[in-house]
């Protein structure tokens, strides 16, 4: 058997899949050469989008100026995230193993950006 005729015989038998795949190409690259014609429109709305559904927290203001903001997050195990910022939120709240552990993370983490040969990556400002 020839090549040509193994070729023909795969097509003309896998006809539905050849089909579904070419639509699935056909797809993406749709939405790739759409994506890459809008471009900054399309950033634009995603950088909006991410800012809008961050919400309120205390690095935002920082993103929005540009500046490399980080909202390092932990396990709140104990601590009632409905008084967290509140005229409930008060020392004796605080753990001390909690303290411990943050601290140590986050030194760590401003000694490695610190030592870090290109900037950090920030989400473009308006």
């Amino acid at each position: 058997m020839r090549t040509a005729n193994l070729i023909h015989g795969s097509l003309k038998y896998y006809w539905r899949t050849n089909l579904a795949v070419v639509c699935g190409v056909a797809a993406a690259v749709a939405v790739l050469a759409g994506a890459l014609l809008v471009g900054d429109s399309v950033r634009a709305s995603l950088r909006d989008l991410f800012l809008q559904r961050l919400g309120n927290t205390d690095h935002v203001s920082f993103i929005r100026a540009g500046v490399a903001g980080f909202n390092p997050v932990q396990d709140y195990v104990d601590y009632d995230t409905r008084t967290h910022h509140t005229n409930m939120d008060t020392y004796e709240r605080v753990k001390e193993q909690d303290l411990k552990q943050n601290a140590i993370v986050l030194a760590s983490f401003a000694y490695h950006a610190a030592m870090r040969a290109e900037r950090l990556p920030t989400v473009a400002s308006k």
